[in-house]
């Protein structure tokens, strides 16, 4: 008997790129505006802006997109710092100057405690903390892929709206000693036995120290070890191999010493010891 060959299912049709104005930012920095029946969130877009949206997501409430062409800026529109900003998804509000970005923080946090009930003329107000606006992030999620057509391994974050790995030579917001190395990272997995079958790798800076984390699908060779060991000793990096969950997280190099990370707050002579696998705020 003939077995019959099962139907795909059919291809949703992409919503064609429309233009629409924005009417506010959301509290983590995309434009938001009413689309019909939907809330829609904007990566790259700022409010009284008109943009060609090209939508990336759907649910029933809400939607996704991301703004392919500013049509008519606003003028709080400012100039990126990394030129990877209008593709790369690693940062949310580049094209926001940084003391705009520290009002619209601040003002988000007005909305949450108004929310909540919290008299705003009751509260005591401390300044913000500053820092600064490039070479501050100490701790990032990577996505790894090794790509055929290009015949090279890409590190980096994803692009905007996107599940490609954005093609970056390298990162301004990392901590320099992370963000000016993607390509020795690429260069050790290019190089490795199997270099499709790493997915990912974590980044986490301490005061003296960089650690990096290397998910891996497949058992590394001796090799491939080798691979890594050779990045460590060149860099003074600490690594890690993650075959499996969190919980298999362990030291390939230097083979001994202490594991613990730190940080200091110098004004208040505070050392913070922390583990690679630990949560601490990604920022400087």
């Amino acid at each position: 008997m003939k077995q019959r060959t099962p139907k795909r299912a059919p291809r949703r049709k992409q919503t064609p790129d429309f233009p629409i104005r924005v009417t506010k930012l959301s509290h983590e920095g995309r434009g938001l505006v009413r689309w019909g029946e939907r809330m829609l969130f904007i990566d790259g877009a700022l409010p009284d802006e008109l943009v060609s949206v090209r939508v990336t997501k759907k649910s029933s409430k809400t939607a996704e997109g991301v703004a392919k062409e500013i049509l008519v800026p606003s003028p709080a529109r400012g100039q990126p710092e990394c030129p990877h900003a209008a593709v790369c998804g690693g940062c949310s509000l580049q094209h926001l100057p940084h003391q705009s970005q520290i009002n619209h923080k601040s003002n988000t946090l007005d909305e949450l405690m108004t929310r909540e009930g919290i008299a705003l003329d009751q509260v005591t107000r401390l300044p913000p903390l500053l820092g600064p606006t490039l070479g501050y992030r100490r701790r990032a999620r990577l996505g790894v892929r090794w790509v055929h057509a290009k015949g090279r391994v890409l590190v980096g974050f994803r692009e905007r709206g996107s599940n490609f790995i954005a093609d970056i030579d390298g990162c301004p917001v990392l901590d320099p000693r992370i963000g000016q190395s993607l390509d020795q990272l690429e260069t050790t997995i290019a190089a490795l036995s199997a270099p499709d079958r790493i997915p990912q790798v974590e980044v986490a800076a301490g005061d003296d120290t960089v650690a990096v984390v290397v998910r891996h699908l497949e058992p590394l060779s001796a090799a491939d070890l080798e691979q890594w060991i050779h990045l460590a000793k060149s860099t003074g990096w600490h690594v890690y191999l993650q075959p499996k969950g969190p919980d298999t997280v362990a030291r390939l190099w230097p083979a001994d010493g202490p594991e613990r990370l730190t940080y200091r707050i110098g004004e208040f002579g505070l050392e913070y010891q922390f583990a690679v696998t630990d949560f601490t705020q990604i920022n400087a």
